[in-house]
Formats: structure tokens, C-alpha cells, sequence
């Protein structure tokens, strides 16, 4: 079961900066819906409301190593 589960949001972007925090950030997961998942912070206890493609607990591996291209670390 997801909930209660740690995952790491990669994207906030459908909050205002103002509201939202850095990303990426550990979050635990509150309340599992259809569409949506919402989240707590673990550093700053704010909640969100988000896709599933908005955490790393949910995407595919193929988005995940997307998202992770290494070829652009360490020049």
C-alpha cells in the first residue's frame, strides 16, 4: 500500500513558487486518489496535491533514468 509510503517529488510546478518548495524533496504520501496523490514534507509539513508523474515512487524506470540522464554529470 502507497500510503504512508516515503517518495521524493520531482515537480511542484502546478503550485505558485511562492507556496512551493525546491525540488527534489521527500514527502509522505496521505491520501492515494484516482488522478491525484497527496503529500506532506517531511522538511517543511506543507501538503500537495499532485499527479503520480510528480513522484519518483510512481514513474515508470524508463522515465526514471529520463530524468536522470547521467551523461550531462561530471563535465
Amino acid at each position: 500500500m502507497i500510503q504512508d509510503k516515503l517518495v521524493i517529488v520531482v515537480d511542484t510546478s502546478n503550485y505558485k513558487a511562492t507556496y512551493s518548495e525546491e525540488v527534489p524533496f521527500k514527502a509522505v504520501v496521505t491520501k492515494k486518489l484516482d488522478i491525484t496523490i497527496w503529500v506532506k514534507s517531511i522538511t517543511t509539513g506543507k501538503e500537495y496535491e499532485l499527479y503520480y508523474n510528480q513522484i519518483l515512487e510512481e514513474l515508470d524506470i524508463e522515465d526514471i533514468a529520463k530524468l536522470i540522464d547521467l551523461s550531462k554529470y561530471g563535465t
